[in-house]
Parts: structure tokens; C-alpha cells; sequence
């Protein structure tokens, strides 16, 4: 789905469609922003429905006909752009509505002796097919464009996108899903017992860390990565001339350095703390969008996409174990559902931002340099606030609970890193009776953890 499918939603829009540069680049945020809107109804869906299993395999049984949506779209040659718009926000608000509700199913799903091992093993997997994937969909679109049926190449991608969700979508319907537990988990998510997401969203750590700050910074460092984000791809191919084959490479390149370096950001967390390695995530990811202005070399874009691989990866998974383990189940629906509208909120902000410059420069490589700078900066301004995070309390995790996560779903534009969907609250203010007693409850020292969240 996402090698196949998900990667190639721009660069379909542009090359294969006729997009420009613009409507290229709103195509990566518009339709993400629009599926956050709509999956704020998870939580009343749920309700409705009665069940984590039903609302998962409805909302993924609409990306699953999004994508084959898309491929009839390419078959036919062609569609109005509101057209293409419309599918796409279908794809994601199948996609955001869905995840909440399985990081709640996925807990009861996989045993607690053997999930950090389990995911573990299936994040590498995933990972694995994800990187073939991308090789063989852009030898694909190489092959096609050199035979004059470029649109015949995207219907075929699509089409095996949606085949591969599909196959996802009868696996999860083939899940199980237990009465005993599932009556009172729908009952808070509904918000019959919960704690009120805003509430938790305005309150303070124990050690006077302002949420709403971090929160802030946060949205900062997405508005500056959507300044360039969603512009890449319309970059590479308007005026660096690349090929579908340097495309795939560079795709390839950036997901084998996250790839490589997940394990020893696992182990730097387990050693110095989530706050303090998503500190150095943070100042790492500043200088990368300059980079692009000093060379238009394929080898050295291919180096700066390698390094831009292992500087997300960090800043990802730290920013991930900092904040999931701290959203038990029974408010995991709700707050992951509104913090996705403010996630997809700043991309949009950043979109425009880098929409309005590339009007006013008339698409011209200075104001790709332009956005370049302003992304570094932006970025730059978010780091400032982030050293106030570092007193937050780390929880205290050893290395078999810490579970490394699918890496976040990657936009239609390449090299888009979008920040994992979580909400920014403390343990303490989190934590639900049940897990306080069985932390209260363990032995000294025996690390345990206060929640754990898997994502899909």
C-alpha cells in the first residue's frame, strides 16, 4: 500500500495528471488535513458500532477503495483535480480514523509477554517489504515511461496497492475481539468516563514542564517541514530532470538510513532517555532542508538523503516513547484523534506558506532556495523551545519493553516526515487507577512501564 500506492500520489499528480508545481505540492497536505476532520468521528463511530474491530475494517475497506479508486483514475487517463483531491482525503481519513482505534485493539491483540519482540520483528519486516517495494515500483514507473504508458504504470501500482490492502483488510477481519474488554474500553472512549482531552492537553508535568508549549513547538517544527515537504517532488522532477529511476534511489536512500539507525536509537534511549536523545532528534533535523542548496549532484543529494534518514529516525522514535507510553487506553481514541487535526493543521499552515513564495517567484529554482532556508529556520525557532522538555521524568524502560514502532506513514511527497500522532501529557496525569496500582505494586527497580502503545 504505501510503496505501491501512498508514495507515488504526488508524483502521479504531477507527471502523469499535468498538475503543477502547487497543486502538486497541496496534494500532500490538503487531503490529510481533510482526513483529520473526518476522523474526528472515530471515537462516536466506535461508540456506535460497539467495536474496535468494525470501525477498523470499515475505515480500511475505504482506503482499501480509495487506492483502486486511484488506479481507475489512471486507467481512464486522467480527472479533474477536485477529483484527485477527493480520493485522496478518502485514503487518509480511512488511514488517521483507523489508527487510534487499532493502537487500542492492537494491546489486547498481542499477548504482553511476547509484544515487544513480536512488533519488534514486524516493524523490520515491514521496513524490508517497504524498501523492495519502492525499487520495484520505480523500475516499474522507468520501464513505462520508456514504452509511452506512464498511466498504464500508476494504474498498475495502484491496483496492487489496493490488492495489498485488501489482503491487509481480510487479515484483520480475521482478528479477534473480546467481550470481556471491550464494553468498558468503548464506554471511555465515547467519553463516558475519560478524562477530557483538553484538560490534558492544558495541564503540567510534575516538573513544571508547559505542555502547551512543547505542544506549540512541535507544531512549529511541522509547519517548517511542510514549507519544503510537499515541494520536493516537484523540484526533482521540474528542475533537477530526474528520472524515475533517481527518484526511486533517493526514496530508497532515506528509508535505508532510518532503516540502519532505528536499533541504536532504541539502545541511546534506553540509556540516556527518551527527552534528552529527542533533544538531539530535534537539533539534528535543522540544517538538512539547506543542504539541497549547495549541490544539485545526485551522489550528494543521495549522501543528504542518508543523513536525513538517520536525523528523523531519531527525532521520530524518541518523540514516540516520550509521549505514546504515556496515553493509556481509555483516552489513547480520543487524544490521538484531536491531536491529528492539529498535526495536519500545521502542514497545511506550512503548504500555504510554501505555496504563497513559489507564486510570488514563479515556480523558479530561487524560490525552491527560498524555501529551503525558511524550512531551516523555522525548524531552528521550534528547537529553541524544545531544551525545556529535557527535565521531563523519563519512565523508567529496559530495553525488552521498548517497542520500536512502524515508521509514520509517509506522505504522498517524498522525504515529508511527519510527526508521530501523539498527545503531549504527562504520566502522572495520564495514568488510570489500574496502572497506578500496578505500578505502585511492582518491585523496586523492575522497570515498569506505565503504558505501552503500538502503532499500526
Amino acid at each position: 500500500m504505501v510503496a505501491f500506492g501512498e508514495t507515488y500520489i504526488a508524483a502521479f499528480a504531477m507527471m502523469a495528471l499535468g498538475m503543477g508545481d502547487l497543486l502538486t505540492g497541496l496534494i500532500a497536505t490538503i487531503p490529510i488535513f481533510g482526513g483529520s476532520i473526518l476522523q474526528l468521528a472515530s471515537p462516536w463511530g466506535i461508540g456506535r458500532l460497539r467495536s474496535f474491530r468494525r470501525w477498523v475494517l470499515l475505515t480500511t475497506g475505504l482506503q482499501t477503495c480509495s487506492l483502486f479508486a486511484f488506479a481507475a483514475v489512471a486507467w481512464v487517463g486522467g480527472a479533474p483535480a477536485w477529483v484527485v483531491f477527493l480520493i485522496a482525503t478518502a485514503y487518509w481519513a480511512g488511514g488517521l480514523a483507523a489508527g487510534p482505534a487499532w493502537n487500542t485493539w492492537a494491546e489486547f491483540l498481542v499477548p504482553e509477554r511476547i509484544r515487544s519482540t513480536f512488533f519488534a520483528r514486524r516493524v523490520r519486516i515491514i521496513q524490508g517489504c517497504q524498501l523492495i517495494g519502492m525499487v520495484i515500483a520505480g523500475c516499474c514507473l522507468r520501464y513505462c515511461e520508456n514504452q509511452q504508458s506512464e498511466l498504464t504504470g500508476y494504474a498498475c501500482l495502484f491496483l496492487m496497492a489496493g490488492i495489498g490492502r485488501a489482503m491487509s483488510w481480510g487479515a484483520l477481519a480475521r482478528q479477534s475481539e473480546s467481550s470481556s474488554w471491550l464494553h468498558g474500553d468503548v464506554l471511555d472512549v465515547v467519553g463516558r468516563r475519560h478524562t477530557r482531552s483538553a484538560r490534558l492537553l492544558r495541564s503540567e508535568s510534575a516538573s513544571d514542564v508547559s505542555i502547551p508549549r512543547f505542544v506549540a513547538c512541535l507544531c512549529i517544527t511541522q509547519v517548517a517541514v511542510y514549507i519544503t515537504g510537499p515541494y520536493f517532488t516537484p523540484y526533482m522532477f521540474k528542475h533537477l530532470e530526474l528520472s524515475y529511476t533517481s527518484y526511486m534511489m533517493l526514496l530508497a536512500i532515506a528509508f535505508l538510513g532510518k532503516v540502519i539507525v532505528l536499533p541504536m536509537v532504541g539502545r541511546a534511549v534506553n540509556r540516556w532517555g527518551a527527552s534528552r536523545v529527542f533533544w538531539w532528534g530535534s537539533l539534528a533535523i535543522v540544517p538538512i532542508p539547506s543542504f539541497w542548496i549547495f549541490s544539485d549532484s545526485i551522489y550528494f543529494l543521495a549522501g543528504v538523503q542518508f543523513v536525513s534518514g538517520i536525523c528523523w529516525a531519531t527525532y521520530e522514535l524518541s518523540l514516540f516513547l516520550l509521549f505514546f507510553e504515556r496515553i493509556p487506553r481509555n483516552q489513547r481514541v480520543a487524544i490521538l484523534s484531536y491531536y491529528n487535526v492539529g498535526n495536519a493543521l500545521a502542514m497545511v499552515m506550512g503548504a500555504f506558506i510554501g505555496a504563497g513564495i513559489l507564486g510570488l517567484c514563479s515556480g523558479s529554482v530561487a524560490g525552491y532556495m527560498t524555501l529551503f532556508v525558511l524550512s531551516g529556520l523555522g525548524r531552528g525557532i521550534a528547537f529553541l523551545g524544545i531544551p525545556a522538555v529535557n527535565s521531563v521524568t523519563e519512565p523508567q524502560t529496559t530495553p525488552a519493553q521498548i517497542l520500536i514502532p512502524v515508521a509514520a506513514k509517509g506522505s504522498s511527497a517524498p522525504f515529508v516526515h511527519r510527526v508521530p500522532t501523539a498527545a503531549a501529557v504527562p504520566a502522572t496525569a495520564m495514568e488510570s487507577p489500574t496502572t497506578a496500582r500496578r505500578r505502585e505494586e511492582a518491585p523496586a527497580g523492575s522497570g515498569v512501564v506505565a503504558t505501552k502503545v503500538v502503532t499500526a
